[in-house]
């Protein structure tokens, strides 16, 4: 009555998995009301306590606006956790509070976030993207 799906001899334990994810709570904020996106984070006890960078870069999609690739987000975002120490089991969190005044060119772009992790630039293949609504 057992299904098995490795040999029944093998050496116990014999499989390891490697969690390595990084995500947000929320996909879209709103240019006009703004809102607070919580990230996660799970790189797996292999790296455990190293230093790790949530970064961001901003994209539009209105061919009429000039690019805000090189603009900052406003100086009343507010940042936490985006360059901390993850924890014993490879696990972190942050959270940024966008204040609602972004420019309305902003509307229809993405906001594109990226996880490095000391010495492990390749942990996270994923980004993650937070679209702005109107």
């Amino acid at each position: 009555g057992r299904s098995e799906n490795h040999p029944y001899i093998g050496a116990p334990q014999a499989h390891a998995f490697t969690v390595r994810s990084f995500g947000a709570d929320i996909s879209a904020v709103s240019a006009g009301r703004g809102g607070a996106i919580s990230f996660y984070m799970n790189v797996g006890a292999d790296h455990a306590e190293q230093d790790y960078t949530v970064r961001y870069t901003l994209e539009v999609d209105d061919p009429n606006a000039t690019t805000i690739a090189a603009e900052e987000l406003p100086e009343t975002a507010v940042f936490t956790g985006f360059q901390e120490t993850l924890d014993s089991d490879g696990v972190g969190s942050a959270q940024l509070t966008l204040p609602g005044s972004l420019s309305s060119h902003w509307t229809g772009g993405a906001i594109h976030f990226d996880l490095t992790v000391d010495q492990v630039p390749e942990v996270v293949l994923e980004t993650v993207s937070i679209l702005i609504l109107e």
